[in-house]
This record gives C-alpha cells, structure tokens and sequence, in this order.
C-alpha cells in the first residue's frame, strides 16, 4: 500500500489506557551527555523501568550495538529483571540511536479505519536545540521496519516541508481531543515549525492524529528544556478528565502559570460540547540539579497494561500523588519510580517511553 492510499484511511490516535501490544525502550548509551555524573543511579532507575513493563506486558528495547546490548544485559540481571520469570518478553534490538527519549524520537502509533496499525514519522530536529539527533532521525523507520507496518511520514500542511513534531508534545483521549500548549508549538524559543499558525496545526493532527478537537493550554513547567511539552502540565485520566499540577503559592511562576492552564481547561469542552473534569496533582517541591531547575512533575506518569508508573521525588507529596493515582486507576497497580536522577535529563518515564497500541481493541485494560 503507496503512502498517498494509505493517508486515504482515517486515523485514530488511541488513549495510553488502551490495550498496548508492547512498550519501545531505548536503552541510555551515551549517559554523560544527558546524564552527567548520574550514570550507576539512571541505569538502575531505567533497570527498574523495564523490569515492572515486564511484569505486564512486552517491551521492545533498542541498544546502538551489540557491546551496549551486553551492558545492558548486565545491568537488568544485577537489578533481578530476569529472576523473577517475567510473563512477558524483553525483545532487544540494534539500532543506531543518540539519545534515550523515544517518546519525542520515534513514530508515534495510529489505528486506522480498517483496524491496522500504523506509524506516523514525524521530523525530529533534537528539540530545536541539539546537534546529536541524527541517528535518532531513523528510529521511526527502524520501528515500521521491525513491526511490518505502513509508516507515513508527516509534512507540513502548507507545504514547507516536513511536519517537526514530539511525542511529548500532545496527549490524547483516544476520541480526537488533544492537549498542547502554546509555550511549546506557537513560540518563537525553540522554535519547531516557523510560520505554522494554530489553524496549521490542527489541519495537521486532524490528517495524521485523527483529531477533531485540539486545546491549547497556555503554559509549560518551570525547568522545562522542551520549552512547554503537554505531558508535564496535562495529561487525560479518561476521556472526559485532565490531570493539571497544582504549584504552591511559593512557587509563584509555577504558580502562575498553572493556575493559567486551569483557567484555559476550564472553558474548553470536549468533541460534544461537554465541560472537562479536572483533577489537580500537587506538585513535588522545586528540584535543582547544578543551580539549573528541573521540570519536577507526577504527570509523566506511563499508563501501562494494568499498571501505572509513575515519577517519584524523594518528595513529601509522592505519597499524595500516588495514593491519588490509586484512587483514580483502581483496578491498576500503581508503581512508583525513583525519577530524581533520571529527571536531569530533562524527562522521566513518560519521555522515555513509546507504547504500541494493540489494533484491535479499543477499551481500557482492566484485568491485572
């Protein structure tokens, strides 16, 4: 099938609720480069990353060559991964890569209208920021290849040539509305798409994405070098219920901000017209790493099959967050992750992960 028939279909973007086939991993090679003087602590962390996907569904990890597939090997049997007979497979993969955040990196899963799974490529220009992304470029590729599957390579609406997108840019509730912010796509910091206009944007997940709604939040986390990604600041629980940061009054542009972000939810209706409920995750206090703020934020959660994981601080409010995540999913296992360390490279579980909906379901995963 050519790529022009195959946009011919109608593409859904499922919810992360749904049922997933497996979740992509790129193991951290080069850990000086987002990682510095973290590397022993952010193997682990990562370790113990793929051991609880493990204990729920399949993982694909990519490893840039045969030597780093053998550390990596090392490190997940010292963390107890394979001692615990996991009932899923750990399939690793050489590929080429720079960097371990597959969520902005690789394709980004689509269903389409006759049930088929297909990957959307978008152009990854390493954030607008950083020169080493050439190798993550192809990984969208790479996972098209592995998976026997279409992948369609995503322009821009007005013609000007390939559509920069991340996959920490949006989020979804698996029924066309999505959530982005301004801070992100509309700035001229960082900028991904010179010239595109909201209208553009929405033409272009309408084409790709299958949205029929797109909100726009005005404002990123503190800390953030994404400069705005949506899955730090709102994230859907269901598909009529935002999870937004609620920032202490001390942090005042934290404060501020999301306080902003509340306000713009507030008004904004789902793809009938209904109000949007919203619940608030207090956020973990400021986190700084070498006089740099990090973007802190129990909101780059990752919605597994059965099973929630999510960041945690070494923070008081971890124990709100995840007791409310409980509340929220509780036919869900919520796991926490120790994510201070891997938060230095500016992401947690959310940006280091990319899950592959299973085509043929559409409901949420309720057995665990």
């Amino acid at each position: 099938m050519s790529e022009q028939d195959s946009l011919k279909r109608t593409n859904r973007f499922p919810a992360e609720w749904e049922v997933q086939e497996k979740t992509w991993l790129v193991w951290p090679q080069n850990t000086d480069l987002d990682w510095p003087g973290k590397r022993e602590s952010v193997l682990w962390s990562f370790a113990e990353i793929v051991r609880n996907l493990l204990r729920f569904q399949n993982v694909c990890m990519l490893v840039a060559d045969s030597d780093i597939a053998q550390q990596a090997k090392g490190i997940l049997t010292d963390a107890g991964v394979f001692k615990q007979s996991p009932c899923f497979d750990l399939e690793i993969l050489e590929c080429a890569t720079d960097r371990s955040w597959i969520r902005d990196s690789g394709a980004s899963a689509v269903i389409d209208s006759c049930a088929e799974l297909r990957w959307i490529n978008w152009e990854f220009n390493g954030w607008a920021e950083f020169e080493e992304h050439k190798s993550d470029r192809l990984i969208a590729e790479f996972m098209a290849e592995q998976t026997s599957c279409p992948v369609i390579t995503a322009c821009r609406p007005d013609d000007a040539g390939a559509f920069v997108m991340e996959g920490g840019c949006f989020d979804s509730n698996g029924d066309g509305v999505f959530l982005v912010t301004q801070e992100c796509l509309l700035s001229s910091i960082k900028e991904r798409n010179p010239g595109m206009r909201k209208l553009d944007y929405e033409l272009a997940f309408q084409k790709y994405l299958g949205c029929s709604k797109l909100i726009w939040l005005p404002y990123g986390l503190c800390g953030d070098d994404t400069h705005g990604h949506i899955d730090n600041v709102a994230r859907f629980l269901d598909q009529r219920t935002v999870a937004l940061p609620k920032a202490d009054i001390s942090d005042l542009e934290n404060f501020e901000k999301m306080e902003a972000n509340a306000r713009a939810l507030k008004t904004a209706n789902d793809e009938f017209g209904l109000g949007l409920e919203i619940v608030e995750f207090a956020l973990p206090s400021a986190v700084y790493y070498r006089g740099q703020r990090l973007a802190a934020s129990y909101l780059n959660f990752y919605l597994a099959n059965g099973a929630v994981l999510v960041p945690t601080f070494n923070d008081p409010n971890d124990r709100n967050a995840l007791s409310l995540f409980s509340k929220i999913y509780p036919q869900r296992e919520v796991i926490g992750i120790y994510c201070r360390d891997l938060l230095v490279g500016g992401g947690t579980i959310h940006c280091l992960t990319q899950q592959q909906p299973l085509p043929l379901h559409r409901t949420e995963f309720t057995s665990v």
